[in-house]
């Protein structure tokens, strides 16, 4: 099978062809798929966790929704949501099996005044992911996520500002292993594969009709 596209509900990935595969946790009758994340050495499940649907849920239909996935060989987590609510109850719902989850952590989401509020303010941006990782109940996170970029304009200052620096910072001190970037918009979503920089990219976007249309996310 040639590489391609991972689609998991809208979340794109550069992945490469299909190998057998069986992560900590998995068993074999989960018929999973797994493909290697772009240039890692992360082996991702075709089907990942978007966590955004465990707002207003119980601590305990948090768990029951996460040991699901894990029965079924799902090993990626996207946490994106800065709500301390929703982030302590994934970290409970991960603790006893934090070693099998490949986490996308996201660097910018952040909770003001009980709102969510994207933001390059680093002084806001820093404590939020260090809170993040204190709710998850880890000291790291596979996947740093840029979050939400949707201009060249606005990746462009990311690329070449404190934000990038931060997340060079976090990389290096082993907080993050990979940096990515999550974006609605298929420009930014090629600048950032071309850039050389970014492992890994996040897009929403509906999966395509024909096989021959892909979404350039994939590029």
């Amino acid at each position: 099978m040639p590489s391609g596209i991972g689609l998991t509900r809208g979340v794109c990935f550069d992945l490469q062809a299909a190998v057998p595969y069986i992560p900590h946790g998995a068993t074999k009758e989960s018929r999973m798929n797994y493909r290697r994340l772009g240039k890692t050495e992360l082996m991702v499940s075709e089907i990942g966790f978007g966590a955004e649907w465990m707002e207003r849920k119980t601590p305990e239909e948090g768990a029951a929704v996460t040991r699901r996935f894990s029965q079924a060989g799902v090993n990626v987590l996207d946490c994106w949501m800065p709500e301390p609510e929703v982030r302590s109850n994934l970290g409970a719902a991960i603790a006893s099996e934090r070693d099998r989850w490949i986490i996308q952590g996201h660097i910018g989401s952040t909770w003001q005044n009980g709102q969510y509020v994207r933001t390059r303010d680093m002084d806001r941006v820093k404590p939020a992911f260090e809170d993040l990782l204190e709710r998850l109940g880890t000291d790291h996170v596979e996947l740093g996520m840029i979050h939400y970029v949707d201009s060249l304009a606005e990746f462009d200052g990311i690329m070449q500002g404190d934000f990038m620096t931060y997340a060079k910072e976090l990389q290096a001190s082993g907080t993050i292993g990979h940096i990515g970037l999550s974006t609605h918009s298929p420009v930014v979503a090629r600048a950032a594969a071309t850039s050389g920089s970014l492992p890994a990219r996040r897009g929403r976007g509906r999966p395509p009709r024909r096989a021959a249309s892909r979404p350039s996310c994939s590029a």
